[in-house]
């Protein structure tokens, strides 16, 4: 084909002639987000899927529409036959935020290119507030609502724990309120302090009746009411214990009701009684708050001797609790005299009554009358007492008659 024949060109013969074609080239013009961003010739039959494909920074590309509302899409098998426009759209990419909450991914959220944190749902944390984000969990870089989203990232949680009144009542009055942080319990709460009275617990109520648990978490403003106890005087009991009579054994003889402040140490008082020794003069122990505090004094009695004197000689010494009963002698024991009684004097004024041993040493003196023996031949005769002796005779010869004592 190096010559080319014109429309003049005269046949004279048998002519072989060949022919030659150019291939018709279209306009295609490239819009780009409505935008037109370029018009380039494109060879009839050309496929739409051999365009390059435009790229966006943050975009994905979405394809090629017919049309600038998008409405249809052109497939890759599109053949170029003329003309034509061509309109290509981006979408944001997704890009994904994960929450982080005290150290811990708690949700993921997909927010498109261009979108800002402001855009997020502000979380939420029971008796906290939300104080803002940040880009390193040492809440260094703070990350604002306008921050736009342009990469995958993780972003944290900084919380503000939230503050509560805590009113404290004492007998009806405003002792004072507390700031107190959300999650503290009423057992880390500063007690009240009062002169001579114990803290018995918080109270929900005026009267008193419904306590509150020491691990109560405080999670909103309360009023508190106080109860509590006078300790300058709790009740303590001392027992007074005497020495039995018939054994070496102790038993209670009185108990008295003291008064004294909680928790401190106090005495026993020592009373006296006649007859008794106290055992131990230091006796204490600490006054409890439920008054079972007992202290327990012990006396011993009291060991008395008794010395039985007649005729000016002693006769015998005993010695004998308080209390117990002397042991009588009968004119039985005393040979060669008549018994005439027990008196406490020598001078024999004053009768002894033998009946229970004193508190006191004592000497009993007896009165006795030496016999004096009768007249041979006097006549006796037993009275009716079954004990004693009348004379009733004489037949003797003698004339001075000598009458025994005692008849």
């Amino acid at each position: 084909c190096t010559t080319l024949y014109d429309e003049n060109y005269a046949i004279t013969g048998t002519t072989t002639i060949y022919t030659k074609w150019t291939i018709n080239q279209y306009e295609v013009k490239i819009y780009i987000d409505n935008v037109l961003t370029e018009t380039i010739m494109v060879n009839y039959n050309t496929l739409l899927s051999s365009l390059s494909v435009p790229s966006k920074n943050h975009y994905d590309f979405d394809g090629w529409y017919s049309s600038n509302d998008f409405s249809k899409k052109f497939g890759n098998a599109y053949t170029i036959i003329g003309n034509v426009s061509i309109y290509g759209r981006f979408n944001p990419k997704t890009y994904t935020v994960s929450l982080n909450r005290d150290g811990k991914v708690i949700s993921k959220i997909n927010l498109k290119y261009g979108d800002t944190i402001g855009m997020i749902t502000k979380p939420t944390k029971v008796g906290h507030t939300f104080e803002n984000y940040y880009l390193d969990s040492s809440f260094v870089t703070v990350i604002n609502d306008d921050y736009v989203i342009d990469q995958n990232i993780t972003i944290y949680i900084k919380w503000k724990v939230n503050i509560y009144e805590v009113s404290i009542i004492v007998d009806g009055i405003i002792y004072g309120t507390l700031q107190i942080e959300y999650g503290t319990t009423m057992k880390e709460v500063e007690v009240p302090t009062r002169n001579d009275y114990l803290f018995m617990g918080w109270f929900e109520d005026i009267s008193l009746v419904k306590q509150i648990d020491d691990n109560y978490v405080i999670t909103k403003n309360i009023t508190v009411y106080t109860k509590w106890m006078n300790i300058s005087s709790i009740k303590y009991t001392t027992e007074y214990y005497l020495e039995n009579l018939e054994d070496n054994d102790y038993s209670l003889f009185e108990s008295v009701i003291t008064t004294g402040r909680y928790n401190t140490e106090v005495n026993a008082i020592i009373k006296s009684y006649v007859g008794f020794t106290v055992v131990d003069t230091n006796i204490k122990g600490t006054v409890l708050l439920d008054g079972s505090l007992v202290l327990k004094v012990y006396y011993t009695r009291n060991i008395r001797s008794v010395t039985y004197m007649y005729d000016n000689l002693i006769y015998k010494v005993e010695h004998l609790k308080y209390g117990s009963k002397y042991e009588i002698i009968s004119d039985k024991l005393i040979k060669g005299y008549i018994f005439n009684g027990w008196y406490s004097d020598d001078e024999f004024k004053i009768l002894a009554h033998l009946n229970l041993i004193t508190d006191q040493d004592e000497v009993i003196y007896g009165k006795v009358e030496k016999i004096i023996e009768g007249t041979p031949g006097l006549k006796y005769e037993l009275n009716e007492d079954g004990i004693s002796y009348s004379i009733v005779g004489y037949e003797g010869t003698i004339s001075d008659v000598v009458i025994p004592n005692g008849y």
